[in-house]
């Protein structure tokens, strides 16, 4: 809706918090009620969080071949804890 990517759509107080944090001692995490796959894909460019210090949910997925043969995945709707 902004016809901006979302890397540029950040907080910018959210960003200097975490620094503030991290530059007194602590490791900082994103928790995040979205798909934490999507958000590892740009939190240590944006954020400075490495991947694995984001959590969040994950849904399963589903792996098969169409009738021509060829792969695909497919989500489904349920969560994997």
């Amino acid at each position: 809706r902004w016809k901006r990517p979302y890397t540029d759509l950040i907080y910018q107080p959210m960003l200097e918090v975490m620094q503030y944090m991290r530059s007194n001692g602590f490791k900082t995490y994103i928790v995040t009620g979205g798909g934490q796959d999507f958000v590892r894909g740009y939190s240590q460019r944006v954020y400075d969080v490495p991947p694995e210090q984001v959590v969040g949910s994950a849904g399963g997925t589903k792996f098969g071949y169409n009738k021509d043969g060829k792969p695909f995945l497919t989500k489904e709707p349920k969560l994997l804890l």
